[in-house]
């Protein structure tokens, strides 16, 4: 996990995150495998992220928890609406559907704890 946030920033691309997080697959190193799509996400600007979200969420229905899918396809959800609102901030239904999204997990974590 270290080397993920050590590699120099011009040297940080998809591809490479995508092979490292496979070889730790095929190591069944299930949890470093997970640690460096979380970390790649965090550190690689969203616009280059397409195809790093698309593994990770493969890697979660393979290997994952409901729990680490629903995470997975959240962060892929936000991110398309954040898209959209760059695009035109000022289209209503968009926030409303991203605040519905942001309040539906804010309830579902609640009934969690519960």
């Amino acid at each position: 996990e270290r080397s993920v946030s050590e590699l120099p920033e011009h040297n940080r691309d998809e591809q490479l995150f995508i092979a490292f997080a496979k070889f730790e697959e095929r190591c069944h190193e299930f949890d470093r495998a997970r640690m460096i799509f979380k970390q790649s996400l965090d550190l690689l600007p969203k616009h280059e992220t397409r195809r790093l979200y698309r593994e990770f969420v493969t890697f979660e229905k393979k290997h994952g928890t409901k729990g680490g899918i629903d995470f997975v396809v959240l962060s892929k959800r936000r991110l398309e609406y954040e898209k959209e609102l760059e695009q035109d901030p000022r289209n209503y239904d968009t926030w409303f559907d991203f605040v519905r999204l942001e309040e539906s997990e804010a309830i579902a974590e609640a009934t969690s704890i519960l």
